[in-house]
């Protein structure tokens, strides 16, 4: 009736590693982004990030997911900044402030007064 599937072993363990790659991939994530624009680097991580989850559904041992979330990792360290960049950057055309538009309400004869 019970069947032991022995991912004991995997508890705790899926969640921290692609968290610490992902710290120590955003650097250089970071410096490949400045020599390419925002679109085409977020196209290639998220064609690397789907070529990572489809061949993870081939591993069949606990060293092959260690790798697999490495490289998972590896895929999802730049999209963040990435992402950021290329939110940043789009924006529509500059509003003057308020303070530079003229006067639009004709003045009345109550305000001159005081």
């Amino acid at each position: 009736m019970y069947t032991d599937f022995s991912l004991s072993k995997l508890e705790g363990f899926l969640a921290p590693p692609a968290n610490n790659d992902k710290l120590r991939f955003e650097v250089p994530s970071n410096i490949v982004l400045k020599l390419m624009r925002p679109s085409v680097w977020i196209s290639v991580l998220l064609f690397g990030w789907g070529l990572v989850m489809t061949l993870m559904g081939v591993v069949k041992s606990y060293e092959g997911l260690v790798a697999a979330r490495f490289f998972l990792g590896v895929a999802e360290a730049g999209f963040f900044p990435a992402s950021t960049c290329a939110y940043g950057t789009f924006h529509v055309k500059r509003v003057e402030p308020l303070t530079n538009r003229p006067n639009k309400v004709p003045p009345n004869d109550l305000v001159q007064t005081i």
